[in-house]
């Protein structure tokens, strides 16, 4: 399902060397015409040193073992920058590698500075030549060197903008190796920064914090608590108007994040109304899933969505990681689908109690909006039992029985089974408003 890709929209928020996963997952699902993503590897690749893996791209593209002549001569010159580079910080990584010197480093980034360049005449241009490398092995694709070497650099570095460049490339290079415990710990470190920084434009901070939400997509469906902590950085005021200012196609993460959170958090009901909000500028079936269930109360139309979602799930490259086995699209077991896609057991509830109302009364369910209350109610005065749930077109209001049903009221203990599932239109809604359905099926009556 090509249609709810969002690859084109991710893809310009990260490190070109993010990009190639999701490459290999659309090759993978085969969303696009193979020779069309090999293509796009190619041109990624081209701002890259990784010029090995662009020949044997190459090769598949082509189907020949002709490699031409500019991908021999700039292996050449990778090769002999990359070696240039290492001479350069070989006196630092030297002094890093050392256990027993490494000690009479400090806290005190001055001090290391001076005690260095005292001792062992190692001084600025070394430390710098120790970043151009760790980067150029990084752009190698080299990325445990690359880890080390930006996480070495980081604790010499007294330039707090290059200190910064170092922390996404140490997170990078975390994520592309799947270390994702220590590529939360990277994130949050660099959160901190973004929000505590004196940035020379409001703007800039903003594209920080869109970098730092689609970056983190890799780690918090891979993550073990990632469910969790989306919803912790993502609903943050500060990052949820991002996200509707700038990426609004990140709704469809934080609305999965809600949907499979097995505890309902407060914040539900206002990211309720973001999704509201942002339903004219991106909607998708999940984000319409949730718009049909608590915004419009359409249950229909939410158990289409539901299909729909299966295929945005299949498709996502962040998704599909949760998607442990195949979802069940049987209409006859709404609850069996819910399940499986991860919803809460109460929104589960929900939709079997609407599945089983459908079936109750064919000529109430097919009568028009405006007499199908009536219809019901017509039902249960025939039988001679008291509508306990009487429904009114008054907003916000529910009717009183009138004084002979209450006192038969008070008088019967319990309802019947047959009572409550003649009024179980009335019940299966969320948050008990089923005035509100009232209000949306009868029209204006008065």
């Amino acid at each position: 399902m090509a249609e709810y890709d969002l690859t084109l929209w991710i893809a310009p928020n990260l490190d070109r060397h993010l990009v190639f996963p999701l490459l290999e997952f659309l090759q993978e699902r085969q969303l696009y015409d193979d020779n069309h993503v090999l293509k796009a590897k190619i041109n990624l690749l081209n701002n890259t040193n990784m010029v090995d893996y662009a020949m044997d791209i190459h090769k598949t593209l082509y189907h020949t073992e002709d490699i031409p002549q500019d991908m021999v001569e700039r292996r050449a010159d990778v090769v002999a920058r990359l070696k240039s580079l290492e001479d350069a910080a070989a006196p630092l990584v030297a002094f890093l590698q050392n256990p027993a010197v490494v000690q009479e480093l400090r806290a005190d980034k001055h001090y290391n500075l001076q005690m260095l360049n005292d001792k062992y005449q190692i001084g600025a241009a070394q430390i710098e030549a120790l970043y151009q490398y760790a980067k150029f092995q990084f752009e190698c694709g080299s990325y445990s060197g690359a880890a080390d070497y930006l996480y070495q650099y980081r604790a010499l570095c007294t330039n707090s903008e290059r200190s910064l460049n170092a922390l996404w490339g140490k997170l990078a290079a975390e994520v592309l190796m799947q270390n994702w415990d220590i590529a939360l710990e990277e994130l949050n470190r660099l959160k901190e920064i973004i929000d505590s920084k004196n940035f020379s434009s409001p703007i800039n901070q903003v594209q920080s914090r869109i970098w730092l939400m689609h970056w983190s997509l890799f780690i918090f469906f891979n993550h073990d608590n990632g469910r969790t902590q989306i919803i912790d950085l993502f609903n943050q005021d500060k990052y949820l108007n991002a996200i509707q200012t700038s990426a609004p196609h990140l709704l469809r993460y934080l609305a999965t994040a809600f949907i499979v959170n097995k505890r309902r958090r407060p914040q539900f009901k206002d990211f309720i109304k973001v999704i509201q909000q942002e339903q004219n500028s991106y909607k998708d079936p999940i984000t319409e899933f949730l718009a049909c269930v608590y915004v419009n109360y359409d249950f229909d139309g939410a158990q289409k969505k539901m299909r729909e979602c299966e295929e945005v799930i299949l498709n996502d490259p962040f998704l599909v990681q949760k998607q442990k086995r195949r979802i069940s699209c049987n209409a006859d077991d709404p609850v069996g689908f819910a399940s499986n896609l991860g919803l809460t057991d109460e929104l589960s509830m929900q939709l079997n109690r609407y599945h089983e109302s459908r079936s109750y009364d064919a000529s109430a369910s097919e009568a028009p909006k405006s007499t199908r209350a009536a219809t019901v109610i017509k039902k249960s005065e025939s039988e001679g039992k008291p509508d306990l749930n009487c429904v009114t077109t008054r907003t916000g209001k529910r009717s009183r029985p009138c004084s002979w049903k209450r006192r038969k009221c008070k008088k019967q203990k319990q309802s019947t089974a047959e009572d409550v599932d003649l009024n179980i239109q009335c019940k299966f809604l969320p948050n008990n408003t089923d005035c509100m359905l009232a209000n949306q099926q009868h029209g204006n009556t008065n």
